[in-house]
């Protein structure tokens, strides 16, 4: 068995299992999938060989934090004239994770 891949992807297979192996992390942020092709070899003479193209998709998982677009500390000065219910400030985040994984809400403690 082999698979055709740039070595730096961190995948290996064993030649005679046929076992693929990851040998590095997976990161959805950086790749969604992967298109592999694996071959497989046989001993007779002359050799014949067969390909399978695999298409590897990597799911997120909740990796990454919210993060939002204003400084961590922010004051705010509000004058006791504003009559309620007065907008004060909106407040901008994202996270870089998909679907559920980057889905937030906003709260308020203090």
């Amino acid at each position: 068995y082999s698979l055709n891949l740039n070595p730096g992807l961190g995948f290996s297979i064993n030649d005679t299992t046929g076992r693929i192996v990851l040998k590095k992390p997976l990161d959805y942020e950086t790749v969604e999938s992967l298109d592999l092709i694996v071959a497989a070899f046989d001993r007779g003479f002359p050799p014949r060989t067969a390909l399978l193209n695999l298409t590897l998709v990597v799911t997120d998982v909740n990796d990454n934090a919210p993060v939002f677009s204003q400084k961590s500390r922010l004051i705010l000065n509000v004058s006791e004239a504003v009559i309620p219910p007065h907008p004060l400030q909106k407040f901008l985040a994202t996270d870089e994770d998909s679907g559920t994984n980057g889905m937030f809400s906003f709260s308020l403690t203090g």
